[in-house]
């Protein structure tokens, strides 16, 4: 068995978002299995294993470009609806409402920020 490992850069920006570049994320896995496949051929592979510490989902273009970096679990731009969440929402109830996700939804069309878009 065959391992290889990669560390992605993270960027900081001075107003609390933090994010990584897809394109680096792509160059680096694709840096690994090179690595990984060094010396082999194809025939001799039985399976690739790929292992990420977070997933993330990010807009593409129709040629499958990127439209933005990925945002990372550490960025903070939705900290103030986080925030009015924990506010209004008994401890320990918010896994309840993520089991019951129609429940959630329910709660966000009531929220103040949904009245005020809505007006």
């Amino acid at each position: 068995m065959q391992t290889a490992s990669r560390e992605q850069r993270l960027i900081f920006f001075e107003d609390g978002r933090v994010e990584q570049s897809p394109q680096a994320t792509w160059k680096l896995i694709a840096s690994g299995v090179q690595e990984m496949m060094a010396g082999r051929h194809p025939s001799q592979v039985k399976a690739i294993a790929l292992s990420v510490h977070r997933g993330t989902v990010i807009p593409l273009t129709a040629n499958g470009e990127p439209l933005s970096d990925f945002i990372v679990w550490m960025d903070k731009r939705g900290l103030t609806i986080a925030q009015e969440v924990a506010s209004r929402i008994a401890p320990g109830a918010i896994l309840q409402c993520l089991r019951s996700s129609h429940l959630l939804y329910h709660w966000c069309e009531q929220s103040p920020v949904a009245e005020s878009k809505r007006r």
